[in-house]
């Protein structure tokens, strides 16, 4: 699930490659493809005064093998539904969080992408283009989870009371200390039993709301991240009692170039639509706070080649967002410069 272009807008999984857990999921029954379509048509219409308020309009379509939203410049916010939707596993309170996700896109604001189609978003607001920039997969997945799921399930008390059995012990704790009433903590166990699911359904590694990731990232990870950092980042959301009651898109503010950089002024602007900190915060595994650009200048523009702390030949990057990075060379290989200077895990010679 992703931003505003199919490529970077793929699941990143390979449904015929998946092996789906024999965890049982959750909510209900196994939805069809029109069901699919009009859940996420309900998602949209939850949020039409919003996608109004900044000249759009959300549209839903069921197409290709990819699904992501598609901002374009005349303010239409496609969400096209592809068939990698459509693998084993997918329940309604799935399929309503998958369309939570791709609202967020136009919706969560702060951090935004930074690849061509945002830089070409933030061009367009200045022509009255577009009328947002996609926010990264990880808002995406926390603003599906702090905003639009209380929106869509808030008033299912009834509903919402089922999910007490279906929590464990330390995930239903981490809902009663963060929520008081009874209403809130069934919401809160809901979304914790979709964020388990999603892991579930999303295939790979174990992931589950009860294994926490222990990563820490040097910079703000903009793009896909694991199963477990989606799952606490869902989490996240479903702890955090900060909402955005307005139209505002967090840190959509101009000069709109700011959007794409590191600038704290943006994630200042932001600042009142999420946790700062404690349980509710947007997980380290993908968001680094308080960002600000990291010096470059002792690393060459294409890299180079360094030795880890553990002695092992690796390739050097450094960037603004993330930092100097090392990638270490596989046993039999170490970095060299190529013939255009670019650094590469070469064969060691015999």
């Amino acid at each position: 699930m992703g931003c505003s272009s199919p490529p970077e807008g793929a699941l990143e999984q390979d449904p015929d490659g998946i092996e789906v857990s024999d965890m049982p999921l959750a909510g209900d029954e196994p939805v069809s493809e029109s069901d699919v379509k009009l859940i996420v048509e309900g998602v949209a219409a939850a949020y039409a005064p919003e996608a109004q308020a900044h000249g759009a309009q959300f549209t839903v379509r069921i197409e290709g093998s990819l699904t992501y939203i598609d901002i374009d410049e005349d303010r239409s916010w496609n969400i096209i539904v592809g068939t990698d939707l459509f693998r084993a596993g997918l329940t309604r309170d799935l399929a309503v969080f998958i369309g939570c996700h791709e609202v967020g896109h136009a919706l969560g604001g702060f951090p935004f992408k930074d690849g061509p189609p945002q830089r070409a978003q933030v061009s367009g607001l200045e022509q009255g283009q577009f009328g947002t920039v996609s926010a990264a997969e990880g808002q995406a997945d926390y603003f599906a989870s702090k905003d639009c799921l209380v929106r869509m399930w808030g008033d299912d008390i009834d509903a919402n009371s089922a999910y007490r059995t279906w929590v464990s012990p330390a995930t239903k704790a981490r809902c009663d200390d963060a929520w008081a009433s009874e209403a809130e903590r069934d919401l809160c166990y809901r979304i914790a039993v979709v964020a388990n699911d999603f892991g579930v359904w999303l295939g790979g590694n174990p992931a589950s709301t009860d294994t926490p990731s222990t990563r820490v990232v040097t910079g703000t990870n903009v793009n896909n991240t694991g199963g477990q950092c989606r799952v606490d980042t869902i989490f996240a959301g479903a702890l955090c009692p900060v909402r955005n009651g307005g139209t505002d898109i967090p840190g959509l503010l101009p000069p709109y170039a700011r959007l794409v950089e590191i600038d704290p002024t943006v994630e200042a602007d932001a600042a009142y639509a999420a946790c700062a900190e404690g349980p509710g915060a947007r997980p380290r595994c993908w968001f680094r706070p308080n960002s600000t650009p990291y010096d470059c200048s002792s690393v060459p523009e294409i890299g180079d080649c360094a030795i880890t702390e553990e002695g092992v030949s690796a390739m050097r990057t450094c960037s603004p967002r993330m930092g100097t990075e090392l990638f270490p060379c596989l046993a039999g290989t170490s970095c060299e410069l190529d013939e255009e200077g670019f650094p590469v895990c070469a064969l060691d010679a015999n």
